[in-house]
């Protein structure tokens, strides 16, 4: 766990710009605040493929660059963490502050964001039917650079990452559950770091 603050205009420099702030400070010279957050994000290292940690994991579901700043954080609030891109939501117990957290260094963002209810979407639907099925069930396919799986069953298909992010997990046997209502479908899930909701995608017939 990070202990300090990132500003929440921060942005990752690109490869240019470190050089330029690392020869900087081979001359002696200071960067400022900014240029110290842009270079911190530009050495911070990838999320792991398979999270070990429930807040790592809870970071995978958060956007990248996305216009609504507040999907590309970590929040905590009441003593649970979530995080999410607008089609999918990881959410654990956490014992952190409440605010914001970059989802790469978990350091904590300026608390200046303003964003829905997201925890409100993850109550289960009133008279949804469900369908439990297993990762092996599910037949491969791509859709443009969109990798998906596709329930033959249910004729539905979900993003092929976001699935196995959420399960943490790559194994055949690894279990979660379709909720259906008004011809809708939402994933549902849980492990031992927390639960996840995963939204369908549509795939080009």
């Amino acid at each position: 766990m990070a202990h300090f603050s990132l500003s929440r205009k921060a942005r990752k420099a690109n490869k240019k710009a470190a050089y330029n702030m690392a020869v900087k400070l081979k001359k002696g010279e200071s960067l400022n605040n900014n240029e110290l957050d842009s270079l911190l994000l530009y050495f911070a290292p990838s999320l792991p493929k398979k999270a070990t940690s429930a807040l790592h994991w809870v970071a995978k579901a958060a956007a990248v660059n996305e216009e609504r700043k507040y999907l590309n954080y970590v929040r905590v609030q009441n003593g649970t963490a979530y995080a999410s891109d607008g089609g999918r939501i990881h959410i654990a117990k956490s014992d952190l502050p409440e605010g914001w957290y970059c989802p790469l260094t978990l350091a904590s963002v300026t608390p200046d964001l303003h964003a829905p209810d997201y925890l409100r979407v993850t109550k289960r639907m009133a008279n949804a039917v469900t369908t439990q099925a297993t990762l092996g069930e599910l037949t491969k396919g791509i859709d443009g650079k969109n990798p998906y799986l596709f329930h033959t069953g249910l004729d539905t298909a979900v993003n092929e990452n976001y699935l196995v992010d959420a399960l943490n997990s790559q194994d055949a046997n690894a279990a979660f559950e379709y909720e259906e209502y008004n011809a809708s479908y939402r994933l549902h899930g849980s492990h031992e770091f927390g639960d996840f909701i995963v939204m369908p995608m549509r795939v080009k017939p």
